[in-house]
Parts: C-alpha cells; structure tokens; sequence
C-alpha cells in the first residue's frame, strides 16, 4: 500500500490516530458490555440512553470517535483530553 499523496500527515501522526481510536473503541466495548448485562439495550433502550450516565459516555466516546477518525492526522490536543474526560468519567461507571 502507498500512503494517499495528498495526506500531509506522517507515519507517526497516523499511529498516534490509530491508537486513540482503539483506546476509544476498548472504552466503547467495555460500556456497551456492561450497558448490555443490565439490560439497557433492548427495545426500551433510547428513553434508557436519555437517563443512564453510562449510555451517555457511551454515546460521547462514539461521537469522539467520528471526530477523530474523519481527519488523516494526528489527534488534537482537545481530542486527547475529551478521551481522557470520557475515561475518568467511564471508570467509576463500569464498577457501578
């Protein structure tokens, strides 16, 4: 594979994006499992979303994700600590 030529970003750049995005994709798997053992993602599950903190991080890591992978660079400074925020608020959550 050749790198697109009209991407400015390098190897290194494109590493750092790929880490953050499975560091956001494991956050996402370990809610969405805990999320689903309680039950949380059946037919009743968007009026559930609105009201679980848990479902809510959820939802924000999936919307971090978008933001980080629709550009071909390394992540933003704003980036890197919205994930940081997510995570120390998804910690707590998972031991609930």
């Amino acid at each position: 594979l050749k790198p697109d030529p009209r991407v400015q970003a390098t190897a290194a750049d494109l590493q750092k994006q790929f880490d953050l995005e499975m560091q956001i994709v494991a956050a996402m798997q370990q809610a969405w499992d805990v999320l689903q053992k309680r039950g949380a993602t059946g037919p009743a599950a968007p009026i559930t979303r609105q009201r679980d903190p848990l479902a809510a991080t959820l939802s924000s890591l999936g919307m971090l994700l978008s933001v980080v992978d629709t550009a071909d660079a390394a992540p933003t400074q704003q980036a890197q600590e919205a994930f940081r925020e997510l995570r120390g608020r998804l910690d707590p959550l998972l031991k609930q």
